[in-house]
């Protein structure tokens, strides 16, 4: 899969929060990791990083990128055996600033024999959020030219997002999310 997204404005505040933005792959009959190109805020900073999380309970990431507001994102999880094969052994995970030409890759991950057949379009991890301006203040993130690939690499054109919001989490943001078959919106 792939997926092209804009790196927000910092937050507002600053309260120690971690925020996770990323498309990914699992398993959806053996959800034991992911594989995620992954922008994060932490720490008054944005960067990118390639993760499995988490393999026996283990996460594994490539070298962090820093990046700008604006900077234009691609992400990629490929694999690197040919068309026709459902489980795949070792993957690879891109992430890569378009506007800078930075990128960090986690080559040659393994499986550890999961077949990556469940898609995210787009995700918002948040974690240590106490006020709803912990978040960029343009309130929403959208990851688009989502593509997904069957196991025949061939593109999937009519992907049908499901959507999903945890409402028990406080503070409540106005959190949504919005989907068609090339782009994701998330909002907060």
């Amino acid at each position: 899969m792939n997926a092209r997204w804009t790196v927000p404005p910092p937050p507002k505040s600053d309260d120690g929060q971690l925020l996770y933005f990323f498309p990914g792959l699992e398993d959806i009959n053996n959800t034991e990791s992911i594989l995620q190109p992954v922008l994060t805020w932490y720490e008054g900073q944005w960067y990118l990083q390639s993760w499995n999380c988490c393999l026996s309970g283990i996460a594994t990431s490539s070298p962090p990128v820093d990046v700008s507001p604006g900077d234009r994102i691609y992400g990629s999880v490929t694999s690197i055996c040919g068309p026709g094969t459902p489980s795949c052994a070792t993957w690879n995970v891109l992430s890569l600033d378009m506007t800078t030409g930075e990128s960090t890759e986690l080559a040659d991950t393994p499986s550890d024999g999961q077949v990556f057949n469940w898609a995210f379009g787009g995700v918002l991890e948040p974690y240590y959020v106490i006020s709803c301006d912990d978040f960029p203040p343009d309130k929403e993130m959208s990851f688009d030219q989502v593509t997904v690939f069957n196991e025949g690499l061939r593109p999937v054109h009519d992907a049908k997002w499901a959507t999903g919001v945890n409402t028990t989490d406080t503070p409540q943001c106005d959190f949504g999310v919005n989907g068609d078959p090339k782009k994701v919106t998330m909002s907060y």
